[in-house]
């Protein structure tokens, strides 16, 4: 058997994995006018939303398995095939630190400091997580207003967030008060109708019946709600493909 690693290893472990999804939760996702011709944002941006190098944003980006340039599949290729990093700078002219940030990390953890730990873009997805679950709670334990307080605080974190209609038009919003005002729609859309679209979802779920679209709503501003709340876990993304 092999020697047990010591919990401080798998805290490491644990906090460079929560970093690699949430650096690769923003390139994927990024807000509206953060994106660039490639519709990721640069690196640069997500380097220092996360206080990180861009070298360290693209190593995480690979490890998680979302960036895939010509280089990096060169260089994976060289690696794959046995290539020493020494090699692999030999013959496409790279540098160590450029071929280094081309390949994942063998073991998931890095150095991490105060500033990382601290950085926005962690934070913000942090915040984003325990909404989730707070959310997921409030609806296992299937009280109305706890699960109404926990869906706006949701709806709060998410706010700016990137989102895309059934037809593929993009949009996100922004909360006022006890209001969603969203980048298509010219009117908002209260509380009052988040929890009517809230009350349908979930009257349909419990008996069994499929979310199938935004009309099963019934609702105002239905098509930006329905992408919203499978988004938060309101709607089961299994109900939403039948």
């Amino acid at each position: 058997m092999g020697a047990t690693k010591p919990a401080s290893d798998w805290e490491a472990d644990a906090v460079t994995q929560l970093l690699a999804d949430a650096v690769a939760d923003a390139y994927q996702n990024p807000a509206e006018g953060e994106a660039d011709e490639t519709g990721h944002p640069p690196l640069n941006r997500l380097a220092k939303d996360f206080c990180i190098t861009p070298l360290k944003a693209r190593k995480l980006l690979v490890t998680a398995g979302v960036y895939e340039t010509e280089k990096s599949r060169t260089v994976n290729a060289l690696h794959q095939s046995g290539k020493t990093v020494a090699e692999i700078q030999a013959i496409t002219g790279l540098s160590q630190p450029s071929v280094d940030g081309y390949l994942p990390y063998t073991r998931q953890t890095c150095r991490m400091t105060e500033a990382v730990l601290q950085s926005p873009g962690l934070e913000r997805y942090q915040a984003r997580l325990a909404a989730e679950t707070r959310l997921g709670q409030a609806l296992a334990q299937g009280e109305e207003q706890t699960i109404r307080a926990a869906l706006w605080d949701a709806l709060v974190q998410f706010a700016g967030y990137p989102f895309q209609t059934a037809k593929g038009l993009r949009f996100s919003y922004r909360v006022k008060g006890g209001e969603l005002f969203f980048t298509r729609k010219e009117k908002s859309v209260t509380s009052a109708t988040v929890y009517i679209a809230l009350d349908n979802a979930l009257a349909l779920q419990r008996q069994g019946l499929p979310v199938s679209g935004p009309k099963k709503l019934s609702c105002f501003g239905a098509s930006y709600l329905y992408p919203v709340l499978i988004r938060v876990g309101v709607i089961h993304q299994e109900e939403e493909r039948r």
